[in-house]
């Protein structure tokens, strides 16, 4: 079998508060493989958020191992953290994180501003992925002037813009409605599908997990147990 796309080995997260230890992550093992489409699920304060932000490199395991491809990350400096998210990892956020002075054409142009990509062609780049959502008509709005929907297909279209290996959503459907969530949902399958992106979506919405096709159940920063869906 290839090597894992992603591959967590034993990972710990402690937190320090007011001199107090919590364990958010507790010596946690999982693979991810190229192309996945799956969800890591659990209850509030379970720990799959941190489990998240430590696959994608936005927080440092306590102890254990993160792998890319066999390649440990978990000792890179936060200057070559923030070099390998910008070219390797794509996050879309409950909250969406849209720049509301920018328009939406400027917000998915983002990630290329920051690799130097010259104007034009990021310009170019940007107006596809927009088509690509179906959202192109918009791109000269600012975010204020969207609904939540359209504000979570233009934080979709900045996660992709720059070919990202992975996506991570963190509770990406949690501010829409059912409707609109589904549709996000639909996105997510059709970029995975498509164009073979490993999609890793958290939620604690079991209709939301359900369209993916393996689970991870987490539980007081353990994995529990996992499902296969498809």
């Amino acid at each position: 079998m290839s090597e894992p796309l992603v591959k967590l080995e034993e990972v710990t997260k402690v937190y320090r508060w007011s001199g107090v230890d919590t364990e958010a992550l507790r010596k946690i093992s999982l693979e991810i493989r190229e192309g996945e489409f799956m969800a890591i699920m659990g209850p509030s304060g379970s720990g799959k958020s941190t489990l998240l932000n430590v696959i994608g490199a936005l927080d440092k395991p306590t102890s254990g191992r993160v792998l890319i491809k066999g390649k440990d990350i978990t000792g890179l400096s936060d200057r070559a953290l923030a070099e390998f998210r910008n070219r390797f990892i794509g996050f879309v956020f409950q909250a969406y994180n849209l720049l509301g002075r920018l328009t939406v054409l400027e917000n998915v142009e983002l990630p290329l501003v920051h690799r130097g990509v010259p104007q034009g062609l990021r310009r170019r780049l940007a107006l596809k992925i927009l088509t690509d959502v179906g959202i192109r008509e918009l791109a000269g709005k600012k975010p204020t002037q969207l609904s939540g929907g359209q504000q979570q297909r233009v934080a979709i279209a900045r996660a992709v813009v720059g070919d990202p290996r992975v996506i991570l959503a963190d509770e990406p459907t949690g501010n829409l409605d059912t409707k609109s969530g589904m549709a996000v949902m639909d996105l997510f399958e059709r970029i995975n599908r498509e164009q073979g992106r490993t999609v890793v979506v958290v939620t604690h919405d079991p209709n939301v997990a359900a369209r993916t096709r393996r689970i991870v159940h987490i539980r007081d920063g353990e994995v529990e147990r996992e499902e296969i869906l498809a």
